[in-house]
């Protein structure tokens, strides 16, 4: 199971650029896409069980996360996230709405099975919220979230749990009106 978190504060290494940063975040799926045209070569010229089961299993990982054309995957993702003008800016002069959508670019093209959102529309304008909706009420994962915003958690949230002051409270559905 892939674990993909979004925390409140993005980090990233200095003098990094977007499109960097977002390609870190897929250090993962970048070394099995090495690995399997690696192992392509090889297999032309020896046929090894071994070999063919690693194959296997690198196509299975690479399909599942949707990893075959990671570049053009990357283009998209910025223009979707309105970070392609920004694209080779040094990602330390962005705002912190800026950052938190190159996180999440990154996130969403790793295809995670749980993902952990920490006050995700924090720093986020209207209609990076309303996109941030959309792009989750499409995806295909478990979504685990903490916010304030109770707009987005009415519109997201299948199931809530409130804490007040150490008092735990449950509602199905999002927040009760």
């Amino acid at each position: 199971i892939k674990i993909g978190m979004l925390d409140q504060t993005p980090a990233f290494k200095a003098g990094m650029s977007v499109k960097e940063a977002i390609e870190e975040q897929l250090s993962e799926l970048k070394n099995a896409l090495k690995r399997y045209e690696t192992l392509l070569k090889m297999l032309e010229h020896e046929h090894s069980p071994a070999l063919l089961e690693e194959q296997s299993l690198l196509a299975t990982f690479l399909e599942i996360h949707d990893a075959w054309s990671l570049d053009e995957k990357v283009q998209q993702v910025m223009q979707e996230f309105d970070l392609k003008q920004f694209e080779n800016s040094d990602v330390h002069m962005l705002s912190g709405g800026e950052q938190r959508r190159v996180t999440l670019a990154g996130l969403i093209l790793q295809k995670p099975d749980i993902l952990l959102l920490d006050e995700p529309t924090n720093h986020l304008d209207v209609y990076m919220v309303e996109f941030l909706e959309k792009m989750i009420l499409k995806s295909r994962f478990t979504l685990l979230f903490i916010s304030h915003d109770r707009y987005f958690i009415d519109h997201i949230a299948t199931r809530t749990i409130e804490i007040d002051d150490g008092t735990l409270r449950s509602f199905e559905g999002g927040y009760e009106n």
